[in-house]
C-alpha cells in the first residue's frame, strides 16, 4: 500500500486563507479513502521555521516515512525531493506574475524562484479552474501537458440560507489590495450613494499600508461617513450572518483563480455582482450579474439594478441555491485521488 505524504503547512497557520481551508476541506476526505496510507506532515505554527522545515525537515521525512507520493496543496514544493518520490503539486493561481505589486519583493522573489525550479519538475499540477490552467500555461508553457483542473467548492453545512430578514445593506470582502478592487467599488458606490439608501459593508481593514490607501481615502471623502463601513477581519460565523442580512453582495475582483466568497454568498440566498474577468464567470455562471471591474460606472448601474428589482434579486437567489450545487468537497476529493492513482502508476 502506497504512502501519501501532505504537505499540511497551510493548516499550521493561526488563520486559514482560502489555501488552508482547501486542505483543511480536503484532508479529512482523503481519510476516508482507505487505498493508501495518508502521511500528515506539519511544522510549527511559526512563520520563518515554516519555509526552512519545507525544504530541509519535510524532504527528509518523506525518506523516513517511506512516503511514495508528496502532495503540496499551497502553491509550492520542496527545491529538492528525494529520488523515486512523485510529487503532485496544487497552484491556485499565479498572481504574482499578474500582480507583483501586491507581494513584497522577498516573497516575489521567493515564489520566482520557486516555480522556476518546482513546476517543470513535478509530475502533476492541479489547478482549481480553467482560467488559471491557461495562466499557468501562458507563463510556465512547458507544464501544458500535466495539469489537470479540480474545482473546489464550500461547505453547505456552514454556508447556508438562514432566512433572515434582508437590510439595506451591501455587502464586500476584501482586502486593500489592488487585485480585490475595493477602489473601483467604492468609485461606483460614490456615484449612486444618493440614488440608493444601502450602506456599504467591507469586511477588512481600511489600513492597508499600501499606497492604493491614500487613493481609497481620497474617494470616501466624497461618501458619507456612516454610509460605508469597514469590519476588520471577522470570523465565519460572522461573516455568514452579514451574507444572510445583505440584499446583495459584490465581488469586482480583478484576479482569482477560483472565488470562493461569491459561492459563499449565493449559498446563503445574497445575490452576487461579480467581475467579467478571471474565474469569476466560470465559478458564478448564470447565478449573478457581472461588470467590467475596470469601469466603476458599470458596476454602479449594476447596483441600482440589483437594488431596485426585488424580482430580479430572487431568480438571482434560486439560481444560486441551484448553482452551489455543481460544487462538492466529496467530488473533489474523489478527483485528486484519482491524480494520486495515475501519477504513482505512471513509469
Amino acid at each position: 500500500m502506497a504512502n501519501i505524504g501532505i504537505d499540511l503547512q497551510m493548516i499550521s497557520r493561526s488563520q486559514l486563507t482560502g489555501m488552508g481551508r482547501y486542505i483543511s476541506e480536503l484532508l479529512p476526505r482523503f481519510r476516508d479513502y482507505k487505498d493508501f496510507n495518508w502521511v500528515e506532515l506539519k511544522p510549527k505554527p511559526i512563520k520563518f521555521y515554516r519555509t526552512i522545515w519545507e525544504h530541509t525537515v519535510l524532504p527528509l521525512s518523506l525518506i523516513a516515512k517511506g512516503v511514495n507520493l508528496l502532495f503540496c496543496p499551497a502553491n509550492i514544493a520542496p527545491i529538492w525531493i528525494p529520488w523515486g518520490v512523485k510529487t503532485v503539486l496544487t497552484v491556485h493561481d499565479v498572481r504574482v506574475k499578474v500582480f507583483p505589486e501586491t507581494f513584497s519583493k522577498g516573497t516575489r522573489a521567493y515564489y520566482e524562484f520557486l516555480y522556476s525550479t518546482t513546476l517543470h519538475r513535478v509530475d502533476r499540477i492541479i489547478t482549481v479552474s480553467e482560467f488559471s490552467k491557461n495562466e499557468i500555461i501562458k507563463y510556465f508553457p512547458e507544464t501544458k501537458n500535466k495539469i489537470t483542473v479540480i474545482y473546489e467548492a464550500i461547505d453547505t453545512n456552514k454556508f447556508k440560507f438562514l432566512n433572515l430578514p434582508r437590510e439595506k445593506q451591501i455587502l464586500m470582502l476584501g482586502a486593500i489590495a489592488k487585485h480585490k478592487n475595493v477602489l473601483n467599488t467604492l468609485k461606483a458606490f460614490s456615484l449612486v450613494v444618493n440614488e440608493i439608501p444601502h450602506k456599504l459593508i467591507i469586511v477588512g481593514s481600511k489600513d492597508s499600508g499600501l499606497p492604493i490607501e491614500e487613493e481609497i481615502n481620497e474617494v470616501l471623502e466624497k461618501i458619507p461617513s456612516d454610509r460605508v463601513i469597514f469590519t476588520g477581519k471577522l470570523s465565519d460565523e460572522e461573516i455568514i450572518e452579514l451574507y444572510n442580512k445583505s440584499e446583495f453582495f459584490v465581488f469586482p475582483s480583478l484576479y482569482e483563480g477560483f472565488g470562493f466568497p461569491p459561492l459563499e454568498a449565493i449559498a446563503c440566498g445574497c445575490p452576487v455582482i461579480v467581475s467579467n474577468v478571471s474565474s469569476l464567470p466560470e465559478t458564478v455562471g448564470d447565478a449573478g450579474l457581472f461588470v467590467d471591474p475596470y469601469n466603476p460606472e458599470d458596476i454602479a448601474n449594476k447596483m441600482v439594478l440589483l437594488a431596485g428589482s426585488e424580482n430580479l434579486r430572487n431568480e438571482l437567489r434560486e439560481k444560486g441555491f441551484e448553482r452551489v450545487k455543481n460544487f462538492s468537497w466529496d467530488k473533489a476529493a474523489k478527483e485528486h485521488v484519482d491524480v494520486f492513482k495515475e501519477v504513482l502508476n505512471e513509469v
